[in-house]
């Protein structure tokens, strides 16, 4: 591989991992989601964790190879992505901070079945990879894809080198979330989901306000 190239395709590679890691926050969102996860045991949670991995991995693709098009044949801006996402996260939140920890309800979800059905909406789109993600991602894109073919396609894989990594490393931390607070007594580890669900919430917020100012901005005095 040319030396150009090689280093075209790192520098892309790696901006895609550090520009979406924040934003999907695997470590905060996976101890939030905790009190979700925490409830299967070892072989269903590693399957949920896969899957919503997974999801995110084609979700993020997909948003890639026709997100700018899509936004294009409907006349959106990515702004008012963000403001749609960021209240579907504000509610996301909303329902974790909220949700029961009684023993009776946590039964309802002890189980792979009931919880498929969750696995795409809310807890892969909006909850891990949200309209932060999407707008990340759509502006990876139109940074990175000139006119040159060639380096298109050098972006565009080293684009989904770096949304494949940030999917492994969702894959790891929500398998594994239970190991980080096993430790803690039931009430620490409700304390902790409850910080994370308003952290959620937060971000919500922050993803609301972003939008709503480039909108404003936009508006002629």
């Amino acid at each position: 591989m040319d030396l150009k190239i090689f280093q075209y395709f790192s520098q892309v590679f790696f901006t895609t991992i550090i520009v979406l890691f924040p934003i999907i926050n695997p470590l905060g969102t996976g101890l939030a989601l905790n009190s979700i996860l925490s409830r299967l045991d070892n072989k269903k949670r590693r399957v949920v964790a896969r899957s919503i991995a997974v999801y995110a991995f084609f979700l993020c693709v997909t948003t890639l190879l026709i997100g700018q098009p899509i936004l294009k044949l409907f006349g959106l801006s990515i702004p008012i992505v963000q403001l749609a996402g960021g209240i579907l996260i504000v509610r996301a939140g909303w329902q974790l901070f909220n949700s029961s920890t009684n023993e009776d309800k946590a039964q309802d979800v002890n189980g792979l079945n009931n919880i498929e059905s969750q696995l795409f909406y809310p807890l892969t789109f909006p909850i891990t990879a949200g309209a932060g993600v999407m707008a990340a991602i759509l502006s990876l894109s139109a940074k990175n894809f000139d006119s040159n073919w060639f380096n298109i396609i050098v972006a565009f894989l080293a684009i989904v080198g770096g949304i494949f990594v940030n999917c492994v490393l969702i894959y790891i931390i929500y398998n594994n979330s239970i190991k980080i607070t096993t430790k803690l007594s039931a009430s620490m580890q409700n304390v902790i989901n409850k910080i994370s669900a308003f952290l959620i919430f937060c971000v919500g917020l922050d993803i609301l306000w972003d939008a709503l100012s480039k909108l404003i901005a936009t508006l002629k005095v």
